[in-house]
């Protein structure tokens, strides 16, 4: 897939994308990461799944963080001040370890279509639903003001990028996302200058900012004020991700417009992840708190199951494991195997229904993964970071469905079910030869704190 990624940057730079604007905004943040990622998945073969109804219907769950978002709203003359601002899709696993070390953060949170549970936050004034946003955003510029010039230059964009993209039947959708990310913009201009007002520091941290699309407004509203943003690593970051490489013009040219749209940091679990990637935001090491915490924690005290076979699914491919689970159920009827959802498939019509009827199969969605590596003796995936993570714990086996993404030095690549099964039953296969130090940086705390003093002027004490 490097080859296709490169192709399709190379169109990026020949189309000369990034300079169409309306409204003094670049057009080309709003669709980036969306069209690249589905022209990858359209080339690889891999089919989505529709989101789940129940999901949609979720949202009248956060009937009180919605209220109390539109109260914020309307206190225009708070004097309440902030150390920083947070915007993130579950903070639990990945920015949490920043947030609590600042005595009082403003946080935007998005739910995954209501999918997001964090009983820490969620009833805490400091916290702000995102989804009100999208709604209000939705109901008050349902006729979003554009001159005919403008419509002519959105239209304009959209065939250029068709045309580029060989998309013909795209065009009408591009220019729809374009215009709601207009839109978007315009109604984040007075809550971004309402919460820079409030901030005690220059500092935010925005969870996947290098993926633009409706958060590159944020990103740029905020770069307008002086902000500094940092963004976590919350997944795979390699040369093979169309977030995390750009044209080499963005990363020389220190002038270059993508930067107003892009983290000005981010910040990487170890040196392996960084060195991969082709992006103008400064590289900086902070380790992968939740993982090393989850290690000292649990250290000696959970036992692994000989018997039990995790499955780390991903949306992308779920169909392909749920075969490949459905394979193992019948071969290994004495085995007890763990079929894990991803976040995003826990909000997909569930496909994965067939496994229900095997007894020695069980479905787990919202679950400490780390736990379930421990427990486990064997670990199937395919592109996943949790495969990475597999190497901080000693001794596991480690099967991934053949990918360029995926380095052998893991553990071992597999084509089918019945391939996958005889590399299981041959004792020696699986075992990875990369280190878990090559990968997750140590003395997380300290790495944290070192880059959060550069930028907030007090951080708690450590417990």
């Amino acid at each position: 897939m490097e080859n296709l990624l490169d192709e399709l940057i190379a169109i990026e730079s020949r189309a000369e994308l990034w300079q169409p604007e309306v409204q003094g905004s670049k057009l080309w943040p709003a669709i980036r990461a969306g069209l690249l990622s589905t022209r990858i998945m359209n080339k690889m073969g891999w089919k989505t799944i529709p989101i789940a109804k129940s999901s949609r219907r979720n949202q009248i769950k956060l009937w009180r963080p919605h209220l109390r978002t539109l109260s914020w709203m309307v206190q225009h003359n708070s004097q309440n001040r902030y150390s920083a601002f947070f915007m993130t899709y579950g903070l639990d696993r990945f920015s949490y370890y920043f947030y609590e070390r600042l005595t009082q953060p403003l946080i935007m949170e998005s739910s995954w279509n209501g999918q997001i549970n964090a009983p820490l936050w969620q009833s805490s004034n400091q916290v702000l639903l995102e989804d009100t946003f999208k709604v209000w955003s939705q109901l008050r510029y349902r006729h979003f003001p554009l001159s005919a010039t403008e419509l002519n230059a959105i239209n304009e964009f959209a065939h250029q990028v068709s045309i580029a993209y060989e998309i013909p039947d795209q065009v009408a959708g591009i220019a729809n996302r374009v215009k709601a990310y207009l839109r978007r913009m315009s109604i984040m201009r007075p809550v971004v200058e309402r919460i820079v007002r409030q901030m005690d520091s220059k500092f935010a941290l925005i969870h996947m900012a290098s993926y633009m699309g409706m958060l590159a407004p944020m990103v740029k509203l905020l770069h307008e004020h002086g902000i500094t943003i940092a963004e976590p690593q919350h997944g795979i970051a390699t040369e093979f991700h169309y977030a995390y490489n750009l044209p080499e013009i963005c990363v020389s040219d220190p002038h270059h417009v993508c930067r107003q749209y892009l983290p000005d940091v981010f910040l990487t679990h170890g040196d392996y992840w960084g060195s991969r990637l082709r992006t103008p935001s400064r590289i900086v090491v902070t380790g992968f708190p939740r993982l090393s915490e989850q290690i000292e924690n649990n250290a000696g005290k959970i036992e692994a199951n000989p018997k039990q076979i995790l499955i780390i699914s991903q949306f992308i491919v779920i169909k392909q494991l749920i075969e490949i689970t459905d394979h193992l159920a019948r071969r290994f009827p004495d085995h007890r195997i763990i079929f894990k959802l991803h976040p995003l498939d826990t909000t997909l019509e569930p496909v994965w229904a067939s496994l229900e009827q095997y007894p020695n199969v069980e479905i787990k969605g919202l679950y400490n993964i780390h736990e379930l590596i421990a427990q486990s003796a064997v670990i199937v995936g395919y592109n996943s970071t949790v495969l990475w993570e597999v190497l901080a714990f000693p001794g596991k086996r480690c099967f991934f469905l053949k990918s360029n993404e995926i380095p052998d030095s893991l553990g071992q690549s597999f084509s089918t079910p019945g391939e996958l099964i005889d590399f299981i039953l041959n004792p020696s296969s699986g075992y990875a030869s990369m280190q878990a130090a090559d990968i997750w940086a140590d003395n997380w705390q300290q790495r944290v704190d070192n880059f959060l003093k550069n930028h907030v002027q007090q951080l708690k004490n450590r417990p």
